[in-house]
């Protein structure tokens, strides 16, 4: 009988009529907002000329000043360095020897390792 409910119960759910709880959200998205060519023409007032005279000054300014005496540049041909063809040699590799051991061995040859790694407990 409980099962019976349960499902009476959201068969219910299932069916009922919501469409009042969507009023607040049913809109639309505003159209994008193309680009408007339009002229907005100046203020109605005319554009008054108006002249401001430069300040009277009572020297001229000079701001210019002249290099100093310098030597006259000289024209001379400097020619390219002439590329030299390149010369095929062949270098040996050097003589690979055996590298040296670096790490001391007992006399039976091999090696030992005598530190220890401590683990400390960690109390809680």
């Amino acid at each position: 009988m409980k099962f019976f409910l349960v499902a009476l119960a959201l068969v219910a759910a299932v069916i009922a009529d919501v469409s009042e709880l969507s009023g607040g959200y049913d809109y639309h998205a505003p159209a994008p907002s193309a680009p408007v060519n339009t002229y907005i023409p100046p203020a109605a007032s005319e554009p008054v000329n108006t002249y401001i005279p430069p300040v009277a000054a009572s020297e001229p300014v000079n701001t210019y000043v002249p290099p100093a005496a310098a030597s006259e540049p000289v024209n001379t041909y400097i020619p390219p360095v002439a590329a030299s063809e390149p010369v095929n040699t062949y270098i040996p590799p050097a003589a690979a020897s055996a590298p040296e051991p670096t790490v001391e061995l007992a006399q039976d040859g091999y090696r030992y390792k005598t530190h220890r790694h401590r683990v400390y407990r960690k109390r809680f």
